[in-house]
């Protein structure tokens, strides 16, 4: 049992760590962290829970062949088994939040890189422009049709104005 409770000490530190770098929205490798906590959470709940049950009735068992008091002798027992199976899922508890967190900032660092890629993509947007122009004047002549050409042009005016205005819009820039 005092080995637990000094893996559960580890824990507490890791899932302290684990939640600083967090905040500090240290992102690289986080969830395969939070992973690895997960599992030793749940592998020490499996593992003292039942141990927990089995103490606290060893302790309130009559069992006059042993010649013990059993609920002097297996009390420790169950009540560290007992406050390990708790600290246990308070740690599961605080793995879920970490799991919210690292969602949320997975979710920023995203729309930061949306951002960054749209902002990599504007510079092109006016060749982007005249390379559509230069293949509505080779499908559609302005000279001979002048009214789908116009209208094609204002459609694709249309849509490099609309994501300019989008991303404006989203904060992207």
């Amino acid at each position: 049992t005092k080995q637990s409770f000094a893996t559960t000490f580890h824990r507490d530190e890791s899932l302290e760590r684990l939640r600083g770098r967090v905040l500090n929205q240290d992102a690289h490798s986080l969830g395969e962290a939070q992973t690895l906590l997960e599992q030793d959470v749940l592998a020490l709940r499996h593992a003292v829970q039942p141990n927990a049950v089995i103490a606290e009735r060893l302790r309130q068992a009559d069992l006059p062949f042993l010649r013990l008091d059993t609920g002097r002798f297996f009390g420790d027992i169950a009540d560290g088994a007992a406050k390990l199976a708790d600290i246990a899922t308070q740690q599961q508890e605080q793995l879920v939040i970490v799991g919210a967190s690292l969602a949320r900032l997975s979710v920023q660092q995203q729309a930061a890189a949306q951002s960054r890629l749209l902002l990599a993509m504007l510079p092109l947007l006016p060749f982007v422009l005249l390379a559509a122009i230069s293949v509505l004047a080779l499908a559609v002549p302005p000279v001979e049709q002048p009214l789908i050409f116009g209208a094609a042009l204002l459609v694709t005016l249309t849509l490099c104005g609309g994501l300019v205005w989008y991303g404006r819009k989203q904060r992207w820039f």
